[in-house]
């Protein structure tokens, strides 16, 4: 079972680098390591970044969605207003795309899409 101390120091480590957490939690750099090369604890801080992990996930899933969404409205009505080069951006980040299978030339043509967009609304 975890001490209270050695929960801390997880939640520590969670936020800063190993030497920080040692300091904040209250223990020498040495005793953290001796900790983290403990199966529970390291099993603990694991558990802890794979948590941290997805919930990223979720939040790139999220923002990758609605980028695809205000890029759709974009390129629907027209109105660009800026943000379709983002939108795009952060889906080629995401690999969304890479999972949806586009090839580099639809996403070339629809790089054109979106500049013709950004020229009609900025001749408007």
């Amino acid at each position: 079972m975890l001490t209270t101390r050695k929960r801390r120091a997880l939640r520590l480590l969670m936020e800063s680098s190993p030497e920080l957490a040692a300091a904040l939690a209250g223990v020498r750099p040495g005793t953290l390591r001796r900790w983290m090369a403990d199966p529970e604890f390291a099993g603990e801080l694991s558990r802890l970044q794979a948590e941290c992990r997805q919930a990223a996930a979720r939040v790139a899933s999220s923002a990758a969605l609605a980028a695809a969404q205000k890029l759709g409205d974009a390129i629907r009505t027209g109105e660009d207003r800026g943000l379709s080069r983002h939108a795009l951006d952060i889906l080629k980040i995401s690999g969304v795309l890479d999972e949806a299978g586009v090839a580099d030339d639809a996403l070339a043509q629809l790089a054109a899409v979106i500049e013709r967009c950004e020229r009609a609304a900025g001749g408007q």
